[in-house]
């Protein structure tokens, strides 16, 4: 394993996606060609054998700097890497340099927290061991133009605040296990292309403060138990595409400030159990009056305790009848 082709074989990953650009400049490549024919295969588009590669394609800032030495530095991480570190925090922060990350030994890592941060022009991370690390705050923020996550081993996390924030071009991410995590907020913060969220166990997330915030490619998530969750501020603000969003407990929120702000394709609201804080849903003007009733008969009877303020905007309240409205006023609520 100590040939240059073996250490090669370990960028392997975004082998598929070079492939394809390179196709695509009409230079022929093979299934069977190695990793390490590539090089030749783009210098070939240069020199006449196709019709010029815009390295932005493949993840670069648009400068044709020689191919390999994305590949070399790639290949320092790997021959450089101390397998005895257990802290990551912040080690690849910032590097625009980092097109390529290695498969490297992180056996004994437990925070990885801030790993990626801003690594910009980052294409391909490779499956790593995280079987032991409780840490990812930020571990892929930043990475703009990242478009897909490795499987990760997230049983022990307890910690995925801005996890994945500023991913611009991620649409999807595997199938992760939260039930450690009690911070998810900005979790999935102007992630603008993901469409799809997996089953999330939020049984003892306390924040999802700004969770989901300008998703614009979201249409629906996934059923979510908030019964531990006490801050949901902006959670769903700015997802513009989104229209459907299930029954959650609100037994011990606390603020729901902007929850829904400009949420206007949202259509079905499931309400919230036990909901005693002021919630506005006046810029959700695609709501049935179904899902605003979800809300009303969901909501805590405030009567004997004080009160809250719903605020509908004309718009939806024009929805409904009076006697509907009735039953919000006779537990104690405001509609406005």
């Amino acid at each position: 394993m100590n040939t240059i082709t073996d250490k090669l074989n370990k960028l392997l990953e975004t082998k598929e996606a070079i492939k394809t650009a390179i196709i695509r400049k009409n230079v022929a490549v093979a299934d069977s060609d190695p990793f390490s024919v590539y090089p030749s295969k783009i210098e070939s588009i240069t020199s006449g054998g196709g019709t010029g590669l815009d390295w932005s394609e493949l993840g670069y800032d648009g400068t044709e700097e020689p191919f390999m030495s994305y590949l070399n530095y790639s290949k320092q991480i790997y021959d450089n890497w101390d397998i005895g570190q257990t802290d990551l925090n912040l080690k690849f922060s910032n590097d625009f340099n980092l097109i390529i990350m290695p498969k490297v030994n992180t056996d004994n890592v437990t925070n990885m927290r801030y790993m990626f941060g801003s690594c910009r022009f980052l294409i391909q991370v490779p499956q790593l061991n995280t079987s032991n690390v409780t840490d990812m705050e930020g571990m892929f923020s930043g990475c703009e133009i990242l478009k897909e996550i490795p499987q990760l081993d997230t049983s022990k996390v307890y910690n995925m605040k801005q996890m994945f924030a500023n991913t611009f071009n991620l649409k999807a991410i595997p199938h992760i296990n939260t039930g450690k995590v009690y911070d998810m907020s900005n979790m999935f913060n102007n992630c603008q292309q993901l469409e799809t969220v997996p089953e999330l166990n939020t049984e003892n997330v306390t924040d999802m403060n700004q969770m989901f915030v300008s998703c614009y490619g979201l249409v629906n998530i996934p059923s979510l138990n908030t019964i531990s969750c006490t801050n949901m501020d902006n959670m769903f603000a700015w997802c513009s595409a989104l229209q459907s969003v299930g029954k959650l407990n609100a037994y011990n929120l606390t603020s729901a400030t902007s929850m829904f702000e400009s949420c206007t394709a949202l259509t079905n609201l499931g309400g919230f159990t036990d909901l005693s804080v002021n919630l506005d849903l006046s810029s959700c003007t695609s709501l049935t009056a179904e899902s605003i009733m979800n809300v009303i008969n969901e909501a805590k009877d405030l009567s004997s305790e004080g009160s809250a303020t719903l605020t509908l905007a004309s718009t939806n309240v024009e929805k409904l009848t009076e006697d509907q409205i009735a039953v919000a006023t006779a537990k104690g609520w405001t509609i406005a």
